[in-house]
Formats: C-alpha cells, sequence, structure tokens
C-alpha cells in the first residue's frame, strides 16, 4: 500500500494561481475596498473572532438603533442623562457625520447615528407622535428624571408607582421617547390599582 502523506513529503513548489480565480479574488477585494470608502472608511474592518460575535449576540438579541440630528450632541446627552459610555470610536464619514456609534447603556447597547437622507435614514420629528419607545431600567426613576429634565428632556408622564415598578415619560433633546423603569418608591404590590399613574 502506498504512503497517502508521500506528496506531503516533497519540496513545495511555487505554482501561479490559476488566473480565472486570481481575477475573481481581485475583483472581489476591490469591491470590498470600494464599499469601504463609500462608508468613508479608509480601511476594511478586523473581522471580529467568533468568540466576540456569540459574546455580543448574547448581550442582546435586539438592539436599538436611533437617528439623530447631532450625533455627537446625543452621545454626549446620553452619556450625562443616562450614565451611557463609548463602547468604541465612532465611525466618521468623509462629510465628518458620525455614521455608527456604539453605547453601552442600562446593561445593554444602542447604536446612533446622524441621520442619512441618501440612506433614507431620518431622526424624529420634533413634536410628531412617537412610533417607538426605548424602556430603560433604572435604580432611581426620580434621580434619572431630575438629571434628564435638567439636561433638555421634555416630560412627557410624571413619575408614579404602578403593579410592575416605577415609571416616568421623557422625550430626549433628539425627540427619542424614554420611558425611565425601576423600583416603586410606594408599597404597591401585584394587582393593586395605581393612583393617578
Amino acid at each position: 500500500m502506498s504512503d497517502r502523506f508521500e506528496e506531503l513529503r516533497r519540496p513545495a513548489a511555487v505554482r501561479d494561481p490559476d488566473p480565472r480565480f486570481a481575477a475573481a479574488l481581485r475583483a472581489s477585494i476591490e469591491e470590498e475596498l470600494s464599499r469601504q470608502r463609500a462608508l468613508g472608511r479608509e480601511e476594511v474592518a478586523p473581522v471580529p473572532s467568533p468568540a466576540r460575535v456569540v459574546a455580543d449576540r448574547a448581550a442582546s438579541a435586539v438592539t436599538a438603533y436611533l437617528a439623530v440630528g447631532d450625533a455627537r450632541a446625543a452621545i454626549a446627552w446620553y452619556g450625562a442623562a443616562f450614565g451611557s459610555r463609548l463602547v468604541a470610536e465612532p465611525i466618521v464619514m468623509e462629510d465628518g457625520h458620525i455614521g455608527h456609534a456604539v453605547l453601552e447603556i442600562g446593561g445593554g447597547r444602542i447604536y446612533v447615528s446622524d441621520e442619512s437622507p441618501e440612506h433614507h435614514v431620518a431622526a424624529p420629528v420634533p413634536g410628531a407622535a412617537a412610533t417607538v419607545s426605548l424602556v430603560l431600567e433604572v435604580g432611581d426613576v426620580d434621580e434619572v428624571l431630575e438629571r434628564a429634565l435638567d439636561l433638555g428632556a421634555a416630560l412627557e408622564r410624571a413619575p408614579a408607582d404602578q403593579p410592575h415598578g416605577r415609571a416616568a415619560v421623557i422625550r430626549d433633546p433628539f425627540s427619542h421617547r424614554w420611558m425611565l423603569h425601576g423600583p416603586a418608591r410606594g408599597s404597591l404590590r401585584r394587582g393593586d390599582r395605581p393612583n393617578g399613574g
């Protein structure tokens, strides 16, 4: 019986790749580089390890992606009002707008970007009805509410104890609607009816 590994023991010979394969590979790389430049990134982003992808997915199955009129101001506001922090440096487009930023907030993550009419991404219209509300779990609803109002949020619903906890609703300065939710201050229990709420 012949040794199946004999081919591996021979000295390596340099061979030119199949010209069709080389052309297809070059076209694929040029297409990806062109796409990255169009997104305002000169370098191809590193591919995350499979472990990092799994860890990121485990953190949240759904992530809110907020479009705002001024992403730099929003990132600063969410940090000051809600204690969020940037996970990494934002991706800045050629025109100076922020194309993507990741914030850790309330034990989860949100994405933030400037609005982008060319991609049909618009910030909420001030004064318009909300189509989405974000729920932020906090330790003290009243404390976070007071800080947010001091920083320019608009109150939509005053804080009140409910059977499920204490809640208040605000609009941030970028017109996104937030429900602040935390432990009840009073003695309401599940099944009790709130006063005023």
